[in-house]
């Protein structure tokens, strides 16, 4: 083949299947390495806010509207793995002085380095057809997925980062979003705090127009949308706060990377949704359906990219009566829920958490139970009599 068709080759041949291996081992040291990650940015991030509130306290900043976490794609160039880090008002983009900063991800950015060396070694079969000039474009295209992973790892880190004292402290208005990008271009929500009064009706009839990509990264506030049908709604990496939603509907959702805090969401309905990276934990979910939702983890692809999912977090919701019959949720955390009489029928729970979880009447019958952590569960001795009787044994 000539030159231009054996780089065209090495684009969509060896370029993709470099990148899943690398996007395989990001996601097998994920699993034994976030945390690590998750701390070191917790922990920066408490830092940069105790200097945003030295700012304000001074008067030289006034209440914040946005921190923006910014990829660099000249540092890239150059070798570095930082971001931008800049606390703004409620103008954003328009605010003439940011308080300024910067995060370092070279924790994920070295993995851009070894695609690199695989591409250029990958690159030899091809006869000098693939030129470095070639390589370090491509390198820097495949920057986005290592991004996506950043925005991942914030994204988790954020859930603990707004707990710290210094995080409240700081002066916020109304309307607070964290937000990672490019810089000067696009961004994504990863956090986001909306206390600004609006009517829970206004809301319901918002949320019924259904307008497509209306409602994805919003935020919900003490509000009462119980008994709504938002069956097919799209409400990814949405958070709602002390909301009641008992009886609602999400049917068929697009409910990834919702965070569901403080809710009452008794006999709700999540059927067939997909769920993976959710948190419910803590909240009151007697007799929810959950029945067939799709709540994979790990790296994933979607919306083109393949960001990282936790495991559906359910820890120390009430979960009295729920209905899981055959949902996917590999490594979901149970630990501490109130399962009383939940039927989880031919589930996938591979690797799922139900440490010291209330299993008392739990139905379990077909369900993939492989690896699960059953350490100080709580069941009646039949219900364990019974489930020892699927499982071969045990647990």
């Amino acid at each position: 083949m000539n030159s231009e068709a054996a780089l065209t080759h090495f684009i969509q041949e060896a370029v993709p299947r470099e990148r899943s291996e690398m996007l395989a081992a990001i996601g097998q040291e994920w699993d034994e390495a976030k945390q690590e990650w998750v701390q070191e940015f917790v922990d920066g991030f408490r830092q940069w806010c105790k200097v945003i509130r030295e700012q304000q306290l001074s008067g030289k900043k006034g209440s914040l509207g946005f921190i923006t976490y910014s990829m660099l794609r000249t540092d890239i160039a150059q070798g570095r793995a930082r971001y931008l880090v800049q606390a703004s008002d409620s103008s954003w983009l328009f605010d003439a002085e940011p308080v300024e900063g910067y995060y370092d991800g070279l924790w994920a950015y070295r993995y851009l380095d070894l695609l690199a060396d695989r591409l250029k070694l990958a690159s030899r079969e091809y006869k000098g057809a693939v030129h470095s000039a070639h390589l370090e474009r491509i390198r820097l295209r495949e920057a986005v997925h290592i991004h996506r992973v950043v925005v991942s790892l914030i994204r988790l880190a954020m859930q603990e980062a707004s707990q710290s004292p210094e995080f409240q402290a700081v002066e916020k208005a109304e309307v607070f979003e964290v937000r990672v990008g490019e810089y000067l271009d696009q961004s994504e929500g990863v956090f986001r705090l909306d206390l600004s009064k609006r009517a829970a009706e206004e809301v319901r009839s918002w949320l019924r127009e259904g307008n497509e990509e209306d409602y994805a990264y919003e935020a919900f506030h003490a509000m009462d949308l119980s008994e709504g049908d938002w069956a097919g709604i799209d409400l990814r990496y949405s958070a709602f706060r002390d909301c009641c939603l008992s009886n609602s509907r999400f049917l068929d959702g697009v409910l990834i990377g919702t965070l569901w805090q403080e809710c009452r969401l008794d006999g709700a309905n999540f059927a067939y949704s997909l769920i993976s990276g959710a948190n419910y934990s803590g909240c009151s979910m007697p007799l929810a359906v959950f029945r067939g939702v799709q709540g994979k983890r790990g790296v994933l692809p979607f919306d083109g990219f393949s960001p990282i999912f936790e495991g559906v977090q359910f820890a120390k919701a009430n979960l009295t009566g729920a209905d899981f019959t055959r949902a996917n949720l590999p490594g979901a955390v149970f630990t501490g829920a109130t399962l009383k009489n939940a039927v989880f029928r031919g589930a996938n729970l591979k690797g799922a958490r139900f440490d010291k979880a209330d299993l008392t009447g739990a139905d379990f019958q077909d369900a993939d139970v492989t690896e699960v952590n059953w350490n100080d569960a709580h069941w009646d001795d039949e219900d364990h009599r019974l489930l020892s009787r699927e499982m071969g044994g045990r647990p």
